[in-house]
């Protein structure tokens, strides 16, 4: 059962609350007919006592006008009481809040991001763990089912992307696309020749009418730069680690123009695709290592951090909630005003962006009042503050810094609960820095055929502060 509130409210204003039932594999339980009882951390709160699910829910019901009057960190909780929700902390804000925490997923496969059968004779395209799934069903589930707010499909380039289908798969997209609700984006995965090691990069575009730069024409990022220059229009390109080989060539060359996010997690990050074996830090750690995000950032790499699935079976933002959903999900964040493109782009852009593993964390994290993924100046000790609430008790939160020479842990905090508000002066502040937040939730251990500890985590985007001398 998941339980799904905006991340961010105001007080007293209406929004929407939802209550969806998975069956074990992640699908929606369309025979779902139990009987949920509502509580929550605020007394004076307005929500349902209970609600009885009917054949016309099939497993999914919004609840609208529920209201927080009490101002920080609310949740709602929901049995049946056999099913308990899992679900995720509002911040209630006296006013409007100036950004609000989106959810999506920019990265998964549907095989040919149409309905497929259409251009069988072309090439069914896409992944081959993706031929027979669909792009409508896919984004139907993700804003139905996993109530993202966001989300793209996107397709590999690689000979089995029957070209032809692009502008269909546009044409879906758009069609998807519905402002302060759920926002859609065009995307492809540039998936590099294996003798160049430049590895896979999502490409993303704000608008329709974009060409897709495959790697059979445009073979190595420079190329693929330059196309986009020539194009003229709003791009972004996502770096996707895969493989941890020696000799990774996916930070060999620095473009702080369109490389501004990376995937820190996403299916990948298992050491086996399948589960067991969730290796969750894998592209974090650590600053010798040529395919890890500290590599990257101490190398003049200026980007911030999302999640992303890469679910190749047509289920977007799915999250590993039982050992029978064996595509671990991770999941793109990003602070916007608004619900839509321009203001959802603004974020990527500005790198206002952090990665979850799957689950809907809080996170915020400023250094001397400037937000995460931001660049500035000063010769003062920095204040950095922290602000984290888990869909878990939270088992550890660490502020790292790299100083030029290595990465440290400057800071931890144990909360054992699922809030932490913290501040943290750094008294050693004498150079340029990058700091983040790492987020560590307790071990959920399932027993089955393999037993094995599952850690949801967060990570911020950097925030890198220029010492003045």
């Amino acid at each position: 059962m998941l339980l799904v509130t905006p991340a961010d409210v105001q007080q007293a204003k209406p929004f929407e609350m939802v209550v969806v039932l998975l069956d074990k594999f992640g699908n929606r339980a369309t025979n779902y007919r139990g009987t949920v009882t509502f509580s929550s951390s605020d007394s004076n709160r307005t929500i349902p006592n209970s609600y009885t699910f009917s054949v016309q829910d099939s497993g999914v019901h919004v609840f609208e006008k529920i209201t927080f009057m009490k101002n920080g960190f609310q949740c709602i909780n929901a049995s049946d009481g056999e099913i308990k929700a899992v679900n995720n902390y509002s911040y209630v804000s006296e006013s409007k809040p100036k950004l609000k925490r989106l959810f999506g997923d920019t990265h998964y496969h549907t095989g040919t991001g149409t309905t497929n059968h259409e251009f069988t004779k072309t090439g069914r395209g896409g992944d081959h763990r993706g031929h027979h799934t669909s792009a409508i069903n896919a984004y139907q589930y993700a804003r139905d089912v996993m109530r993202l707010d966001f989300a793209s499909t996107s397709e590999h380039d690689n000979g089995l992307l029957a070209y032809s289908a692009w502008n269909r798969s546009q044409e879906i997209t758009e069609s998807f696309n519905l402002p302060g609700k759920f926002t859609t984006f065009f995307a492809y995965e540039w998936t590099s020749p294996s003798t160049s090691h430049e590895g896979h990069h999502i490409i993303l575009y704000k608008n329709k009418g974009n060409k897709v730069f495959g790697y059979s024409e445009y073979d190595t990022k420079h190329e693929l730069w330059n196309a986009f220059d020539k194009q003229n229009l709003p791009a972004i390109m996502i770096p996707h680690c895969t493989w941890t080989k020696p000799n990774h060539a996916i930070w060999d060359k620095v473009n702080n123009n369109y490389r501004i996010i990376g995937e820190i997690y996403s299916l990948w990050n298992n050491r086996f695709l399948i589960q067991p074996g969730d290796d969750t830090q894998r592209f974090e750690l650590s600053v010798n290592n040529k395919w890890s995000y500290q590599y990257a950032w101490a190398n003049g790499h200026k980007i911030g951090v999302i999640g992303s699935s890469d679910n190749h079976t047509g289920l977007p933002g799915l999250n590993n909630f039982t050992t029978a959903c064996v595509h671990a999900g991770g999941l793109a964040v990003v602070l916007a005003k608004e619900n839509d493109r321009d203001n959802i782009w603004d974020g990527f852009q500005n790198r206002l962006t952090f990665a979850t593993t799957g689950t809907r964390i809080y996170l915020d994290f400023t250094c001397d009042g400037h937000l995460m993924g931001s660049e500035y100046s000063t010769n003062e000790i920095p204040l950095l503050a922290v602000k984290v609430a888990g869909t878990n008790k939270i088992e550890l939160i660490e502020i790292v810094k790299f100083d030029g020479n290595e990465y440290k842990t400057i800071y931890t905090v144990k909360p054992e609960n699922r809030i932490s508000i913290f501040q943290f002066k750094d008294e050693n502040f004498t150079e340029d820095s990058i700091y983040y937040v790492r987020v560590k939730q307790v071990d959920e251990i399932w027993r089955s055929q393999w037993a094995y500890g599952n850690a949801e985590m967060a990570w911020s985007s950097p925030i890198w502060v220029n010492y003045i001398k």
